[in-house]
């Protein structure tokens, strides 16, 4: 335990390791200040000018101009979204923003855009004219409908996963629980988030053993009996537990303050509003976010190990440097020149694969369809990625 000790203050003193810590807590702060950012609201004051307000004032107007549409997605809240989008279309013609006075646009399209989306999806309609009163009070046996066809296009593709998927969506609940704020731009801002960390935590464990062997303290270590492999085991302890906390510290503050600013009510909204009304999962926002957030744990402790092992065996600083970095594209260059059920199982055995930005990230893989196939046996790419990477 003293050697565990001594080593994690190594770590700590490094120049260097302290400047990454400290690139890390400001690019946590940079994405905050980015999503928060993001929010905008436009109304009109009391001089009947349009006023633009961003950022934490903009949140607080979004919360108390838009929550009626808040909570349980009923008929009643769709029948009325549906109409104040129609009264819109019908004065203006294009509803997008920048064709509208931004103030109808906040105040009116905005709040309602993901219900609206939702109903032309199920009912496969291009334009809200199409929808009538009764396609409104059988929007949730519609999607059902939507989904078992769905389905039937999965048992094509993948007959042995068709038990699976029916499993997942059985915890779909309906109605489905809804929330204004854009809170999937805290999930986006998430994965680039755990992307960075994991890049910082590669750049801290790529020099652990290969600086050793440059120094030739390595030959010092090997020269003691029993005290090899206890000090390499310490060494990747002492790594692993600096990394990680430094994750967990800049995930759970970047989530704790995002959610407080939008509002921890959000963390009610189903999955289904937030990309796709077909999604196989019955979770609501916030477990979304956790899930995610021990993925990238799971994902960077793999990745760890991985780096470290190539610390040791390529004697080099740069190699192993290199190496790491190559880990973090290596998917999306390899889809370009294998099929797509090869790619996915490399995706699954390389220990950055759910965490890239490019192909087969673990956030937009939990709202798609895409299952590895492996002879008999379908596994959907999520369960996959989490049970290998375990």
């Amino acid at each position: 335990m003293n050697l565990y000790k001594l080593e994690l203050k190594r770590l700590l003193k490094s120049r260097s390791v302290r400047i990454l810590i400290l690139i890390a807590i400001l690019i946590t702060i940079l994405l905050l200040r980015d999503t928060i950012s993001f929010l905008k609201f436009t109304y009109i004051d009391n001089s009947s000018k349009e006023v633009t307000v961003t950022g934490l004032n903009a949140a607080s107007m979004q919360k108390s101009v838009w929550k009626f549409y808040n909570g349980d997605l009923t008929p009643e809240k769709i029948v009325q979204a549906v109409n104040i989008y129609k009264q819109v279309v019908e004065k203006y013609g294009d509803i997008r923003i920048g064709k509208i006075p931004d103030s109808e646009y906040y105040q009116k399209i905005f709040p309602i855009n993901k219900i609206v989306n939702n109903l032309k999806e199920v009912y496969f309609y291009t334009s809200i004219k199409d929808i009538t009163q009764e396609d409104i009070l059988n929007f949730y046996n519609q999607s059902e409908i939507y989904f078992n066809q769905k389905l039937k296009d999965i048992e094509e593709k993948y007959p042995q996963a068709i038990k699976q998927v029916a499993k997942l969506h059985s915890y779909v609940k309906t109605p489905f629980t809804n929330y204004t704020l854009p809170v999937q731009n805290i999930l986006e801002d998430i994965i680039v988030l755990i992307l960075v960390l994991n890049l910082i935590s590669a750049i801290i464990a790529s020099p652990i053993f290969a600086s050793e062997y440059q120094t030739e303290s390595n030959n010092i270590l090997r020269s003691t009996k029993f005290g090899y492999k206890y000090l390499v085991k310490t060494k990747i302890m002492a790594c692993i537990t600096l990394c990680s906390l430094l994750y967990l510290i800049c995930t759970s503050l970047f989530v704790i303050i995002l959610n407080t600013i939008y509002g921890w009510e959000g963390c009610k909204e189903s999955i289904q509003m937030l990309y796709n009304v077909n999604n196989l999962l019955g979770i609501n926002f916030g477990q979304m976010e956790f899930i995610i957030i021990i993925f990238g744990l799971i994902s960077l402790i793999s990745t760890l190990c991985c780096i470290l092992f190539f610390s040791n065996i390529t004697k080099s600083v740069y190699a192993s440097l290199i190496i790491s970095f190559l880990l973090y594209f290596i998917v999306s260059v390899l889809k370009k020149f294998l099929n797509n059920n090869i790619s996915m199982i490399i995706a699954c055995i390389i220990p950055t694969g759910g965490i890239n930005i490019l192909k087969y990230n673990f956030m937009y893989e939990l709202s798609n369809f895409n299952f590895i196939d492996l002879g008999s046996f379908s596994i959907w790419l999520p369960i996959a990625l989490f049970i290998i990477h375990l």
